[in-house]
């Protein structure tokens, strides 16, 4: 016990410097010592916490004022459809907000609100909740306990600060993903697991250990393993510490090491014969064959419907494919179902990928759902008034399955659907002859093409059963077309498939 107590740092009487490192390497001991501490500790871990912050709102604002200074001014997502004057709106407000005061002082006062009245806050809940619970610590120790365990924050900011000096590029996001353009956050992620083979903290387990088990059935993700007295993989272990409480000899513990870890060989193995290896590589062979002979390979499947936004970015040069991940949450929020997963329209290597089926539900012309919960942006964020203009497809009239044009039968459903507001469906009334000889006035739909945006509320309401006598498919290229079909086109109407 002597020892111990020898190798434990004595606190100073007003500044505390010398628990920091003790409190990264040995944070269970650390903490004990700040529990037990009589006299106010938190001055220390606040004022480090401060002068971080600090630090990391002068940096940023400095990389702020020099971008907006090169002209690099941050313009939405969907900047090239805004109109102008909701442009200059726009610029306005960033000029407005380019002095010091929006660059420095605001964000000062907020992060030192932020920081001063949260943990007065956080202090007395937390004090709060252990005197209900019987405990019989002061306020202070509370306040103590707080503000060492807000540390790790003021590290945080130092890596933020260094990394954007080093790239010259400022950081939002607090997070993995803040630290990456845009599409290179998994490529960080990957490197992540690779690195944490070698962790600096890690998972130890004490020699007061009885192998109850019961630390790795509350591990998540199966990391620890009983055979090797319950160790767990450094690159596998996610510290979410869910292991910890369930242990009921306190044996768990989370320690750093001046010593990186070794890098230990996978507990099973996977040690393919000459034949798997063999057959894989052919099937890999082939199947990157496959993508490049199937018909979608050469031209585009006319029932090809991406979500809004989708296709516009495609045209920018931004590949859908690479950035989707199948994960189907824009298939579970879509309202009218009308999100389905690709099975052939995009061919093999599009599987999976969201595709707008009408007939089964038609895109909301007030909803943005999908891209609001996409997770890797493949499906661009949208205003309402941005998601209307985008164009999905356009719908097409199939004349011989038609009421008005097969049959002489007026049937008005597709123009009152038209969610469009000058109607991209219009009705022309005109003199036929019925299928029994007798002449009639009915109304005949037309599309107006540069009025559709496909958003195929028309096919899914359309009266016949089976397939829908208007159909909404790709939106074709008019300047690619032969000069008789832009003739065509020119008058407004949309000839049959």
């Amino acid at each position: 016990m002597s020892e111990t107590q020898a190798a434990t740092p004595q606190l100073p009487s007003r500044f505390h410097f010398g628990l920091i490192p003790w409190l990264l390497f040995r944070p269970r001991r650390a903490f004990e010592r700040i529990a037990q501490a009589q006299t106010p500790t938190w001055l220390t871990p606040m004022l480090a916490l401060t002068l971080t912050g600090l630090i990391y709102i002068l940096v940023r604002g400095w990389l702020q004022t020099r971008a907006i200074m090169m002209g690099d001014v941050p313009l939405p997502a969907d900047w090239q459809w805004w109109t102008p004057e909701m442009q200059a709106q726009y610029m306005q407000a960033q000029a407005a907000t380019q002095g010091p005061v929006f660059q420095y002082v605001i964000p000062a006062l907020g992060m030192l609100a932020s920081l001063w009245l949260g943990w007065v806050i956080v202090g007395g809940l937390f004090h709060l909740t252990f005197t209900m619970l019987g405990g019989r610590g002061n306020t202070g120790s509370a306040m103590n306990l707080v503000a060492w365990a807000w540390l790790p924050v003021g590290v945080r900011d130092l890596l933020r600060v260094v990394y954007m000096l080093i790239v010259q590029r400022v950081i939002q996001s607090p997070g993995l993903s803040g630290f990456a353009p845009q599409g290179e956050a998994a490529f960080l992620g990957a490197l992540l697991a690779l690195v944490s083979k070698v962790s600096w903290l890690r998972r130890v387990v004490g020699e007061q250990c009885i192998e109850c088990h019961r630390c790795a059935r509350a591990c998540p993700v199966g990391t620890i393993d009983p055979a090797r007295n319950h160790a767990s993989d450094p690159a596998e272990c996610v510290m979410c510490l869910d292991c910890v409480p369930t242990c009921p000899r306190s044996s768990l513990h989370f320690v750093g090491h001046w010593r990186p870890g070794l890098w230990r060989a996978p507990v099973y193995p996977y040690d393919p014969s000459r034949r798997q290896l063999l057959a894989s590589a052919g099937a890999a062979v082939a199947m990157v064959g496959l993508f490049g002979a199937e018909p979608v390979a050469e031209r585009e499947h006319p029932r090809h419907l991406r979500p809004p936004g989708v296709r516009e970015r495609e045209l920018e040069g931004i590949d859908f494919l690479s950035q989707c991940i199948r994960c189907g949450v824009c298939l579970k929020v879509c309202p009218t179902s009308g999100l389905q997963p690709s099975l052939g329209e995009a061919g093999w290597a599009g599987l999976w990928t969201p595709v707008l089926v009408p007939r089964l539900g038609y895109c909301d012309f007030g909803c943005t759902a999908c891209g609001q919960a996409c997770p890797v942006g493949a499906i661009p964020l949208l205003s309402l008034e941005a998601k209307r203009q985008r164009v999905i497809g356009h719908a097409t009239i199939d004349r011989n399955r038609c009421l008005p044009w097969a049959d002489a039968r007026n049937c008005l459903v597709c123009e009152e659907m038209c969610p469009v507001a000058n109607k991209a469906i219009k009705l022309e009334e005109v003199e036929t002859r019925a299928p029994d000889g007798e002449t009639v006035l009915v109304k005949r739909p037309l599309v107006v093409r540069e009025r559709c945006i496909g958003c195929g509320i028309c096919e899914h309401h359309c009266p016949l059963s089976g397939e829908a006598a208007i159909r909404v498919v790709v939106a074709t290229d008019v300047t690619a077309l032969p000069p008789v079909s832009q003739a065509i086109l020119s008058n407004q109407i949309v000839e049959s498939l």
